[in-house]
């Protein structure tokens, strides 16, 4: 593998000197003690360790990039060598949350589990001791071989199915591809064609778990996760067979790829269905590389790689290097072109068309990172989020628990739905809201009667209108029950707008919105809501929510928001 330098292009230079502050600003060498390794065990708290894993990551991958810029600095050969040595001691590559303790923790035999990270952490030590083979010291790329047999190679042999070889979400294409890579550079022979001929069969169900329209239903964040892994594989066998094997040549490709290019509403901003943040770096990796392969369909985002995102919260050091690297061999990029869409197998409307950007979902309540947000909707205006998604919790034991639904993002409490006679909507794969694109071309319905488990409940449909000519939104909800007195509280999650001092209007940047809610709502009320990230930070939104006591069987609430410029003095 030819090395690629940095410094023949300088449109890299701002990153790779980010990159070395970044490093240099980064805490000495730490490796987790056992009180760390067992709070997870103990308390459910991922952070600690996780802080220190990552942290060590970054510090690999920095190095990388580092050495990429100047491959004859003895000190940072010197520097990457010793982090390699470190994370080849590591008692354990795999994450706490994900460990199998009676292999890693068994008194007769020391075993490995192979999860994400630690699938990745071979595939990055692979392809730097592959890249670097004539800086490196011959024994510590020796180490590194034979450290990646004992804990990924043989494990993986010796099993003869893993649950994510067959799985539908990101643990398939991270784990396969990466094992898969880690093959293609350190293997050889019939040891080699058997990982390989594994890891193509576990790709294989990846793609086909992907409906016709490409969505992941996992949520934008973990598209670029698996779909990364997978390319990064497939794109290396297609070249070391002469495109004798291609993966790519799958009838969904093409849609999964364009996946990336429907899902952003402006700038970094993201419909963040699932657990997914509201705003992402764009894979510019992966657009420039299916551009190549479908320039018609698929399109490039402007701008270039963040300084600040290049290397991600995790580390990792193959999308990073090839962030840098796929992206020197750009095309001109056209931006996101505007496009209403309908993902038809995910369920999901988006009007994308102008400055006012709508999208909403159905679907079930049993997907991958699944959230309880069925007929959920996000709202922006001028590249300012209105309405919004809160995206994903803090990862902890409890969070992939039976307590899921008890944390705000991921129940219907944290959503733009409402309360039905005291009652959230449902988890699990019956509750479901089927998608009716009507005849005027903004106008969508959801069928979200399964959706709640109230006993009197016949019918329940929700209509959206979007009108972005006249920067207006109404939603309509219709119940119909068995019997009367029920009472309906109708949720509307915002942004953390300004509020005015009539309660009336909520002001953004250089805009209002004013609502009109249900003639027969009996009170409204706006109230903060604090919440905190994925990331562990405090974050605030407002919650809007009326009330309304039925007195018959049946009634129809209609929400109208509606958007004003405004010139501000």
């Amino acid at each position: 593998m030819a090395l690629f330098q940095l410094t023949k292009d300088q449109r890299f230079r701002q990153q790779v000197e980010h990159v070395r502050l970044a490093y240099r600003q980064l805490p000495i060498i730490q490796d987790a003690d056992y009180q760390t390794y067992n709070e997870f065990f103990m308390t459910g708290n991922r952070t600690h360790y996780e802080s220190i894993y990552f942290t060590k990551r970054k510090r690999l991958t920095y190095l990388g990039i580092l050495l990429l810029n100047q491959a004859e600095d003895l000190g940072l050969k010197a520097e990457l060598e010793n982090i390699i040595f470190s994370i080849c001691h590591e008692f354990t590559w795999c994450l706490p949350a994900h460990i199998e303790k009676d292999r890693e923790e068994n008194a007769v035999k020391k075993g490995y589990t192979l999860d994400l990270f630690a699938c990745e952490t071979a595939f990055s030590l692979a392809e730097l001791i592959t890249l670097f083979k004539e800086q490196l010291a011959v024994p510590v790329q020796n180490m590194v071989k034979a450290v990646i047999n004992e804990r990924i190679i043989k494990p993986f042999l010796d099993r003869d199915h893993f649950h994510w070889e067959r799985s539908a979400d990101n643990w398939t294409p991270v784990c396969a591809g990466s094992i898969g890579m880690v093959a293609l550079y350190l293997l050889a022979g019939d040891e080699q064609h058997e990982v390989i001929e594994r890891v193509k069969t576990a790709l294989g169900y990846y793609v086909a778990a992907f409906g016709d329209d490409g969505a992941c239903l996992e949520g934008m964040q973990y598209w670029q996760y698996g779909f990364r892994y997978f390319t990064y594989f497939a794109d290396m066998l297609f070249q070391q067979t002469n495109g004798k094997v291609n993966l790519f040549s799958a009838k969904k490709i093409k849609a999964i790829a364009s996946y990336q290019q429907k899902m952003y509403l402006s700038d970094r901003h993201v419909i963040n269905f699932a657990d997914a943040p509201a705003q992402i770096e764009p894979a510019f990796d992966l657009a420039v590389f299916y551009n190549k392969r479908f320039p018609n369909d698929i399109q490039l985002p402007t701008g270039e790689v963040a300084i600040a995102g290049l290397v991600d919260h995790c580390g990792r050091w193959p999308q990073a290097y090839r962030q840098l690297l796929w992206k020197a061999e750009a095309n001109q990029a056209t931006g996101w072109q505007p496009h209403t869409t309908v993902l038809s197998d995910a369920q999901a409307f988006i009007s994308n068309e102008s400055r006012f950007k709508f999208a909403c979902k159905g679907g079930h309540n049993s997907e991958p990172h699944n959230h309880n947000d069925l007929g959920h909707f996000i709202l922006h205006y001028n590249g300012e989020p209105v309405f919004i998604d809160l995206g994903a919790g803090q990862y902890s034991q409890s969070y992939f628990s039976s307590n899921r639904y008890r944390f705000i993002q991921t129940s219907s409490q944290g959503h733009s739905v409402p309360i039905i006679s005291g009652q959230s909507q449902r988890a699990g794969k019956k509750a479901t809201a089927l998608l009716k694109r009507c005849a005027e071309a903004q106008t969508v319905t959801y069928d979200l009667t399964t959706a709640y488990d109230v006993t009197d409940l016949l019918c329940y449909h929700r209509t959206f209108q979007v009108v972005p000519e006249q920067l207006r939104l109404t939603v309509t909800d219709c119940f119909h029950f068995k019997i009367g007195n029920h009472n309906i509280e109708q949720r509307f999650i915002c942004a953390p707008l300004e509020v005015d001092e009539n309660r009336s209007i909520l002001k953004g940047q250089g805009f209002n919105v004013s609502f009109q809610l249900a003639e027969q709502k009996s009170d409204y009320q706006i109230e903060p809501l604090q919440y905190v990230d994925h990331f562990g930070v405090e974050q605030k939104a407002l919650l809007l929510k009326s009330f309304t006591q039925l007195a018959g069987k049946a009634v129809t609430l209609t929400t109208t928001f509606t958007i004003e410029d405004r010139e501000d003095v």
